[in-house]
């Protein structure tokens, strides 16, 4: 679990485990650090991280990703700016949705409040930006508010082996 939470939304980000494609990711965070790396080991290796220093201290090892705009998952290149790659992000958010308590925290939150996430605006400088993080959270709450709060489950998006959303 990724740790040193100080807000609803950090907390989602870095807490709850995941499975995408197949790979166990231990949080949002060490999955988009994972984009940064081209070779699935480290990908792999990346994901399971689940310390936000160690994070930290590989989050632009080794990765051109900013001068060529380039992600990477299961050896599928994303452009940053692609349809293809924002696809993927909702994959991997609704994929981490599917834990229970990351619905909790997310049903918790008031939809007025997803103006408040701190992230970086500019696309060239991450990999999640705030209004990308904000995007999802509020598809993610809408869809859980419309559900009965008895039964919180998110059929919404099944993911195929690359990562591509089937409807």
């Amino acid at each position: 679990m990724c740790l040193q939470v100080d807000s609803p939304f950090d907390l989602l980000l870095k807490r709850y485990p995941f499975v995408l494609d197949g790979e166990y990711c231990s949080c949002l965070l060490s999955f988009f650090q994972s984009l940064k790396f081209s070779k699935e080991s480290e990908q792999k290796f990346v994901c399971r991280l689940n310390r936000e220093d160690d994070l930290i201290k590989i989050s632009d090892l080794r990765s051109s990703w900013k001068e060529t705009m380039t992600l990477y998952w299961k050896e599928v290149s994303y452009h940053r700016m692609s349809e293809e790659y924002q696809e993927l992000i909702s994959c991997a958010f609704t994929s981490a949705c599917l834990h229970p308590d990351f619905q909790k925290v997310l049903c918790s939150v008031d939809a007025s409040h997803f103006d408040l996430i701190v992230r970086p605006v500019d696309p060239t400088k991450t990999v999640l930006t705030k209004e990308e993080a904000r995007k999802q959270f509020l598809r993610l709450h809408g869809g859980l508010m419309g559900v009965s709060q008895v039964a919180l489950v998110v059929p919404m998006y099944n993911t195929s082996l690359n990562g591509r959303v089937i409807h």
